[in-house]
């Protein structure tokens, strides 16, 4: 990660670099659309889930339970009366239950939010690309070569229709195996230079994220080829 000019040291002091160039990627990417297959987990799912559970579970046996009083009762009580309130509210309030409970995953439920908000008021996070006309040789050359020569044998290996969330992409691939692809066919050394190789493809056209929100990246992210321009 660093040149020896720089005289990291041993690994512990290494691995806090990482550390700190890897909390200040994530920070650059707030506001962003969220990875397609992100690698972290959120550590709490699992309680809010059985929390969940158990809630739907009350809810059942409470319903079960008005049902076979009002099978054997003789005369309406006040504890009766109870138990049906709680049972409607069980059972018509389970869309604000579950509200409440996932109300902190600020990426599934207040996030989508902020951004059609942001969408409207201030246009969408949408990535910024060089016009063709200004764009370098290079960058030309990498594109009108990947198009007459690998474009097609790429498309029949890596692109799949897949689903995330709940629509379906036609003819994706996710970064990291473009990344794998470069490598495998010769065409970049290592990941460092397959992923300069790709940012020169989405300069100039070729590739693009599905929602055009990022640039190139080695990650569980999916592209498509774009249509020539």
């Amino acid at each position: 990660m660093c040149s020896p000019s720089f005289d990291c040291g041993p690994s512990t002091s290494r691995q806090n670099c990482q550390n700190m160039i890897e909390r200040y990627e994530e920070q650059t990417r707030n506001g962003l659309e969220p990875l397609e297959f992100p690698t972290d987990t959120d550590e709490h799912q699992t309680l809010k889930h059985t929390v969940l559970l158990i809630i739907l579970l009350c809810s059942m046996f409470v319903s079960l339970s008005v049902s076979i009083w009002t099978l054997v009762m003789e005369g309406m009580s006040g504890i009766y009366l109870e138990l049906s309130f709680l049972e409607a509210f069980l059972n018509f309030g389970q869309s604000l239950i579950v509200l409440a409970v996932f109300l902190t995953d600020t990426g599934e439920f207040l996030m989508p939010i902020v951004k059609f908000w942001r969408k409207l008021w201030y246009g969408a996070n949408v990535l910024t690309l060089p016009h063709w006309s200004t764009l370098s040789s290079t960058t030309k050359h990498i594109c009108e070569q990947f198009r007459n020569h690998h474009l097609e044998n790429c498309k029949k290996e890596l692109a799949k229709d897949r689903r995330w969330r709940i629509r379906v992409y036609r003819q994706v691939f996710y970064g990291c195996d473009f990344v794998d692809w470069l490598i495998e066919v010769g065409l970049s050394k290592d990941r460092l230079e397959a992923v300069h190789y790709a940012k020169h493809l989405v300069d100039g056209r070729v590739l693009r994220h599905i929602n055009n929100v990022y640039h190139f990246e080695d990650k569980k992210l999916l592209y498509n080829f774009c249509s020539r321009i």
